[in-house]
């Protein structure tokens, strides 16, 4: 015997909607209206513009290879920590 929950006296479509309602009211909304979060996103744009204006295009891959550092061995290891 199965049960579908919609024919349940206790199930309402309103109580599914209330969880994600609350978050988006009370966590989600308020953190994307956040100023500092903005800022912080203008300033990651800003900085990744600067790198793409900074480094020079069309290149060949061991130019750019020579001239961008190596990541540090800890940040590259298949593992993800460090030795």
């Amino acid at each position: 015997m199965t049960s579908d929950p919609s024919s349940s006296p206790s199930f309402s479509l309103s109580r599914l909607w209330t969880a994600p309602k609350y978050y988006l009211q009370r966590e989600l909304i308020p953190l994307l209206a956040d100023l500092r979060l903005a800022i912080a996103l203008l300033l990651v744009i800003a900085v990744l513009s600067v790198f793409g204006t900074v480094i020079e295009q069309g290149q060949s891959r061991a130019f750019y290879q020579e001239i961008i550092p190596k990541p540090l061995p800890c940040l590259a290891s298949s593992r993800g920590r460090c030795c």
